[in-house]
C-alpha cells in the first residue's frame, strides 16, 4: 500500500510537471500564424506611432526586421511565421492602430506579449501603455483557433482600451483566450469579441471593475450559448453596457448579484438576445439609465424579475422591456418617489402584456410615464393613476395604441403641465369611457391628441374654462364616435364642430 501510494504521488507530480511544461511552452512561444492551406499571406500594418523594433521569423531561430505592410507568404500548409517586438503599445487611439491581416485561413497561437517585449516575454504579465493591442486582429476573418496550441493573453495588469476591439468581426474565431486579470482598466475588454464566432465566453475572474470594461464585449456573437458568472457586487459606469447585445442564441443569463449600481451599468446588456427568463435584480438604489433597454427586443422573455427599488434615477427603467412581445405580466413597481424619464417606454410594444403594475406615486416628474405602455395591444385595463402633482410630458402617449383598453383611469389633477396628457389614449380604438377632466385652466399641449382615434368614445366631461394655451386641445377628439355627449363647465366658450373643440354630431351639455 505504501509503495502504491508512492507511485501515485509520483504520477501526480509527473502530471503536474507535464502541465507546467505545457503551460510554460505556451508562454514561451511567440505570436504565431500557421497556414491551414498553402499560399496564405500574412501582413502587419503598423500604426503611425509604432516605431519600436519588430521582427519576424519563419523557422523560430532566424529573425529579420519587419517593415509595415510587408507580406509574408506561407507557401505550404503548416508553414509558420512568428512575430516579436519592443513596443509598449500598438495603437495611438481608436483611429490609428496596428492590425494583422491574412489572405487565407491561418491558425493563430502563442504569447501575444512577444510583441511588447521581444525577449523574456514568457514572464511578462503587465501592460504599461493604453491601447496596447487595440484592434490588433480587427476584421480578420481568416484567423482560426489551433486544436492544440492556444493563443495566450497572460497580462494581469491591464491598461485603458488594451484589448478593445482586438478580435472585432473575426468571424472564424470560435474559442476565446483565457483572461486572467482580476483588476480591470477603463474599456479594457470593450468590443473585444464583437461579431466573432464564439460559442462559449471565457471565464471572467475580475473582482474589481472599471468604466466600460465589458462594454459590447460579445456584441452580436450570434453563436454564443454559454456565458460566465459575473459575481461582482459593485459596478462601474457602463461596465456591462451592451455586453451580450444581439446574442441571438443566448437563452440563459448569468446571476447578477450587484447591489451597488452605476450609470448605464446594465444598459442594453441583453438586448435582442433569446433569454426566456430575466435574472434577479436585487439593487434597491438605482443609477442613471442603469437598466435602460436591458432586455429590449428579447422576444422570448416571458418572465420579468422583481424590481424592489424605491429610489429611482433618471431613465433607470427606460425601454427596459421594449418589444418583449412574450412578456405577459409586468413586475411590481413600488417606488413612490420618481425621477425624470424613469419609466419611459418601459413596456412599449409588449403586445402580450395583459396586466399593468400599480403606480402609487402621487407626485410625478417630467417624462416619467411617457409611452410606458404604447402599443400594448393585449392590455385591457389601465392601473390607477392617483397623481395630483404632474410634470411636463408625464403621461404623454402612455397608453397610445392600446387597442384592447375599454376604460380609462381616473385623472384627479387640477393643475396641469405642458403636454401632460398629450396623446395619452391616442389610437385606443375600444375605449368607450373617458375620465372626467377637472382642471379649469389648461396648459400648452396638455390635451393634444389625447383621444385621437378613439373611435368608440362617445362621452367627455371637461371643466376647463380657460382654453387659451397653445394647442391645448388640438385634435384631442379627432376621429371619435360620430355621435356623443360633451359636458362642459358653465361659461366655457368651446368651439363647435372642430377636432380641437366639440366634435361634429355631438350634443353639448352644461354641468
Amino acid at each position: 500500500m505504501k509503495m502504491s501510494m508512492k507511485f501515485l504521488r509520483m504520477a501526480v507530480f509527473a502530471l503536474v510537471g507535464a502541465m507546467m511544461i505545457s503551460c510554460s511552452s505556451d508562454l514561451d512561444a511567440p505570436l504565431t500564424f500557421e497556414a491551414k492551406d498553402a499560399g496564405a499571406k500574412v501582413s502587419f500594418t503598423l500604426a503611425s506611432t509604432t516605431t519600436g523594433n519588430i521582427q519576424y521569423s519563419t523557422d523560430g531561430s532566424t529573425w529579420e526586421n519587419y517593415t509595415s505592410g510587408q507580406e509574408i507568404t506561407l507557401a505550404a500548409a503548416g508553414d509558420k511565421v512568428m512575430f516579436r517586438g519592443d513596443n509598449t503599445t500598438y495603437a495611438a487611439k481608436n483611429t490609428d492602430y496596428s492590425k494583422f491581416s491574412c489572405s487565407a485561413d491561418c491558425y493563430i497561437y502563442g504569447n501575444v506579449m512577444s510583441l511588447i517585449q521581444s525577449t523574456g516575454f514568457a514572464k511578462l504579465t503587465s501592460l504599461s501603455a493604453d491601447y496596447a493591442f487595440y484592434g490588433l486582429f480587427k476584421e480578420n476573418a481568416h484567423i482560426l483557433n489551433h486544436a492544440e496550441n492556444p493563443l495566450v493573453l497572460p497580462a494581469t495588469t491591464l491598461t485603458e482600451s488594451c484589448y478593445s476591439g482586438m478580435f472585432y468581426n473575426c468571424t472564424s474565431l470560435t474559442e476565446a483566450p483565457e483572461l486572467p486579470a482580476e483588476t480591470l482598466a477603463k474599456s479594457c475588454y470593450e468590443e473585444m469579441f464583437e461579431k466573432t464566432g464564439l460559442t462559449t465566453a471565457p471565464e471572467l475572474p475580475a473582482t474589481t471593475l472599471a468604466e466600460s470594461c465589458y462594454r459590447a464585449m460579445f456584441y452580436k456573437c450570434t453563436s454564443l450559448t454559454t456565458v460566465p458568472d459575473l459575481p461582482v457586487t459593485t459596478l462601474k459606469s457602463r461596465c456591462y453596457m451592451g455586453m451580450f447585445y444581439g446574442c441571438t442564441e443566448l437563452t440563459t443569463a448569468p446571476v447578477l448579484p450587484a447591489d451597488s449600481l452605476a450609470e448605464s451599468c446594465y444598459q442594453e446588456m441583453f438586448k435582442q438576445s433569446s433569454l426566456t427568463k430575466a435574472p434577479e435584480l436585487p439593487a434597491e438604489n438605482l443609477a442613471i439609465n442603469c437598466y435602460s433597454s436591458m432586455f429590449a427586443e428579447c422576444a422570448s422573455l416571458t418572465a420579468a424579475p422583481a424590481l424592489p427599488a424605491k429610489n429611482l434615477a433618471f431613465g433607470c427603467y427606460s425601454d427596459m422591456f421594449y418589444s418583449c412581445t412574450g412578456l405577459t405580466t409586468a413586475p411590481d413597481l413600488p417606488a413612490t418617489t420618481l425621477a425624470k424619464s424613469c419609466y419611459q417606454e418601459m413596456f412599449k410594444n409588449c403586445t402580450s402584456l395583459t396586466k399593468a403594475p400599480a403606480l402609487p406615486s402621487t407626485t410625478i416628474t417630467d417624462y416619467c410615464y411617457v409611452y410606458m405602455f404604447q402599443n400594448c395591444t393585449s392590455l385591457t385595463a389601465a392601473p390607477a393613476l392617483p397623481a395630483t402633482t404632474l410634470g411636463d410630458y408625464c403621461y404623454a402617449g402612455m397608453f397610445s395604441g392600446c387597442t384592447s383598453m375599454t376604460k380609462a383611469p381616473v385623472l384627479s389633477a387640477t393643475t396641469l403641465a405642458t403636454f401632460c396628457y398629450g396623446s395619452m389614449f391616442n389610437g385606443c380604438s375600444n375605449l368607450t369611457t373617458a375620465p372626467d377632466l377637472p382642471a379649469t385652466t389648461l396648459t400648452d399641449y396638455c390635451y393634444y391628441e389625447m383621444f385621437n382615434g378613439c373611435s368608440l368614445l362617445n362621452s367627455v366631461k371637461c371643466m376647463a374654462t380657460n382654453i387659451s394655451a397653445t394647442d391645448c386641445t388640438k385634435d384631442w377628439l379627432k376621429d371619435v364616435a360620430a355621435k356623443g355627449t360633451f359636458t362642459a363647465a358653465p361659461g366655457a366658450a368651446w368651439p363647435k364642430n372642430k377636432a380641437n373643440g366639440i366634435p361634429s354630431g355631438w350634443t353639448a351639455a352644461r354641468t
